[in-house]
């Protein structure tokens, strides 16, 4: 095979692979529209990050946002000037309010980003290998799930000293259990599915779940049962006759 031929090809799958992509794009946005409550959420979350990103230019007094006083304006009630009316330092109390949607969405994204980071992988290495890793881990899990999250929370905060990225890490801290927890049981399900055995069973040496190093993991569902065919690049390749042959076992 020339140069050509292997380009025509690798453009070939690459298309392919786009199409499959954005059939499951467009699948995906018509099972959201479909759903009331996830349209609004969807909409609640997008004007959240938008009042985030924009919160100094849409606050009505960005500075008194900020934290400057202003004993003048102080305690007014809702009005036209002030919408939610002042607090005890002059402050307004919608531009306080906006201006703090972007630390707390910053907060929200390194704690979710934190936890996952950590108790994803502790979990799916949980619940694949088995045995006494996973009575380990587990155990490791139920020791923080004993404590009360907030009091656990408290506690490191007061270890680490304040700010925002010590309260981040304070809670990313007690929240990665029940991530690990929760990915550990999708693993150990997953992990005894009739196409995961015809998988081992057809010599295929590594399942994964999603695009991982050098294997693509295409699950299919047919008529008659469930089969999994893996697909590895130029020297690991799986023919489509392996592919029939791990389909016809898991039948």
């Amino acid at each position: 095979m020339n140069i050509a031929e292997w380009f025509n090809r690798r453009s070939q799958k690459g298309k392919t692979s786009e199409f499959g992509r954005q059939r499951q794009l467009t699948h995906v946005i018509y099972v959201i529209l479909r759903d009331p409550l996830a349209v609004f959420s969807i909409l609640v979350i997008t004007l959240f990050i938008v009042v985030a990103v924009l919160g100094p230019k849409i606050a009505p007094y960005p500075e008194e946002g900020m934290g400057k006083t202003n004993m003048a304006t102080r305690l007014l009630p809702p009005s036209a000037e002030h919408f939610l009316g002042t607090d005890r330092l002059g402050r307004d109390m919608l531009s306080r309010i906006i201006i703090a949607t972007r630390p707390a969405l910053w907060v929200s994204l390194m704690v979710v980003f934190l936890a996952v980071l950590i108790g994803a992988p502790l979990g799916a290495l949980a619940g694949y290998v088995g045995g006494r890793l996973d009575d380990v881990i587990m155990r490791v899990t139920d020791l923080f799930l004993a404590f009360p999250f907030l009091l656990l929370a408290l506690m490191i905060v007061t270890a680490l000293g304040p700010g925002l990225k010590n309260a981040a890490l304070a809670l990313a801290i007690s929240w990665w259990p029940w991530y690990t927890r929760l990915v550990r049981n999708i693993a150990a399900s997953l992990k005894q599915r009739y196409y995961i055995d015809a998988a081992r069973a057809a010599g295929v040496p590594a399942v994964v779940p999603h695009q991982f190093g050098s294997g693509n993991l295409h699950l299919q569902r047919g008529s008659v049962g469930s089969f999994v065919c893996v697909h590895f690049f130029p020297g690991q390749n799986v023919s489509r006759s392996r592919c029939a042959s791990v389909s016809t076992r898991a039948r």
